[in-house]
């Protein structure tokens, strides 16, 4: 038997974070989706699953984190059975990258600065799909911050200093000053960051100037835009979709549900990650578990009970319990479709297990999450 590597999901086998794709089935038609994810859920898969879908549907997708992370999110993509990617962040884009993108065939990934940077060198995606717990103010503000330099705007710079007033630098200018002064900064800028160079970070910041953030340091004045200036970004406005992928804290587990895997031998290790990714897969069984892991099925059953505290089944049972009560709040599928998305073919089967765990019915627990 030949072991599943770690890193590679259960596709065939439906992995956890189908059910986030399934939260996010209902709102295709929307322009922007916040779409929570729970801890355990890999945001790349996420991604990758969501891709897959708009392609089959015939948009080009862009995946958008954070510069650092494309190339780990790359590699990631690289083992997952879903669509091909390509790397279209470094700016010198292979044509053949470019058209398999554009034409739906391939997803599309990038950093925050190729893809919304001043000189971005990709047409706007049909649908983009962005790491939003790395996307933030200060990624805004630094990527279309202008700068008044002493050295390279001695005048200019002069005359800032002039009507910001007495202000020892360094030193954020308080908002409700740097508001009453914003129109007046915007027509003294306005002639010198409209050059070649400039021109397209100053005209998106200026509608947003009164609220940005002015930093008075001893040569010079930063003015960083709000994260809201993203909205204003061709990339952003002019797709047809924008989903916002977020990674929630999980509710407060049970007891004993979360074994502290430091202490696990690896082979038990190893069964609790793969269990994490495949507790959907309604065929999931001890016999399986037990093969990838390189054990029998009695020792790895006593094996399993012995060092996390729980049975398998009742291991397996706690994680879709855990996911379908985050289903049952967060979104509006089923009850029959939430016992299938946590691995149950019958629907009775996972009423009677639901209420067993948590002593009310699946129906009533929604009624009274509000939804």
């Amino acid at each position: 038997m030949t072991a599943v590597h770690p890193d590679a999901p259960c596709w065939s086998r439906r992995p956890a974070e189908v059910s986030s794709l399934e939260r996010y089935f209902p709102r295709r038609g929307e322009a922007d989706v916040e779409l929570p994810l729970p801890e355990r859920h890999d945001p790349v898969v996420v991604a990758s699953l969501i891709g897959a879908d708009a392609m089959a549907r015939g948009r080009s997708v862009m995946c958008v984190t954070s510069d650092d992370q494309v190339d780990h999110v790359l590699e990631r993509l690289a083992v997952l059975p879903g669509p091909e990617a390509v790397d279209l962040h470094r700016g010198d884009n292979p044509l053949r990258d470019l058209v398999a993108h554009h034409t739906g065939q391939a997803l599309g990934v990038s950093g925050f600065s190729s893809y919304f940077g001043p000189n971005p060198g990709i047409d706007p995606a049909d649908v983009v799909v962005l790491d939003a717990d790395r996307l933030n103010d200060t990624v805004i503000g630094a990527l279309f911050a202008v700068r008044v330099e002493r050295r390279t705007h001695p005048a200019v710079h002069r005359r800032l200093r002039e009507l910001i007033g007495d202000v020892h630098a360094p030193q954020v200018l308080e908002p409700a000053r740097w508001k009453s002064l914003a129109a007046r900064v915007c027509a003294m800028l306005t002639p010198v960051f409209c050059g070649e160079d400039t021109r397209f970070a100053w005209l998106r910041l200026q509608p947003f100037l009164p609220e940005c953030r002015v930093v008075v340091g001893v040569d010079d004045v930063v003015i960083s835009p709000p994260g809201k200036l993203l909205h204003a970004l061709p990339g952003y406005r002019h797709a047809r979709q924008r989903v916002h992928l977020r990674v929630v804290p999980a509710p407060a587990a049970d007891a004993g549900t979360e074994p502290d895997v430091s202490g696990l031998s690896p082979s038990i290790r190893y069964a609790v990650d793969y269990l994490r990714t495949c507790f959907t897969d309604p065929d999931l069984t001890l016999n399986r578990v037990a093969s990838v892991a390189y054990m029998s099925r009695y020792h790895f059953s006593r094996s399993f009970h012995e060092q996390t505290g729980h049975r398998f089944i009742d291991f397996v049972t706690s994680l879709r319990m855990d996911e379908a009560r985050l289903l049952l709040r967060e979104s509006s599928i089923s009850i029959t479709e939430v016992a299938r998305a946590v691995g149950y073919r019958e629907l009775s089967h996972f009423q009677r297990m639901f209420k067993k765990r948590f002593d009310m019915s699946a129906s009533a627990y929604r009624a009274a999450a509000g939804r």
